[in-house]
């Protein structure tokens, strides 16, 4: 699965030029009872989702894709963080909350869950 990630992430930096010509939608993700948050912006057309992680944990570029998971529809995007990947999962949300799944991986391969919550979407 990390890999299949790694390389949407890739194909979603290059194609992310290419997304001025589809309609997008853009929100803030906040995680509920934390300080982090997501400027996320989903191309309608290619599913594909640029995002940048604020808040008390620095910040970070994302890219990622619109897919459907063991948990359902969502959008997924990772970073590296301290040579770990991280792997963020956002469930689609119902009235503007859902789920939030946090992986990380040292080698590609396999992931440990090391985060579960919820968040709240604003439409910005």
């Amino acid at each position: 699965m990390m890999r299949k990630i790694v390389l949407a992430g890739a194909f979603a930096l290059a194609a992310t030029a290419a997304q001025a010509d589809h309609p997008t939608k853009t929100y803030t993700i906040a995680i509920d009872n934390d300080c982090d948050f997501f400027t996320a912006t989903f191309d309608e057309v290619t599913g594909l989702v640029t995002a940048t992680r604020g808040g008390c944990n620095g910040s970070s570029f994302m890219a990622g894709m619109q897919g459907t998971t063991a948990y359902g529809d969502g959008a997924v995007f990772g970073e590296t963080v301290d040579r770990r990947g991280l792997i963020w999962f956002f469930t689609t949300p119902v009235h503007g909350h859902g789920n939030v799944y946090l992986y990380r991986t040292f080698d590609g391969i396999s992931e440990q869950l090391i985060f579960s919550g919820t968040y709240t979407r604003i439409r910005n």
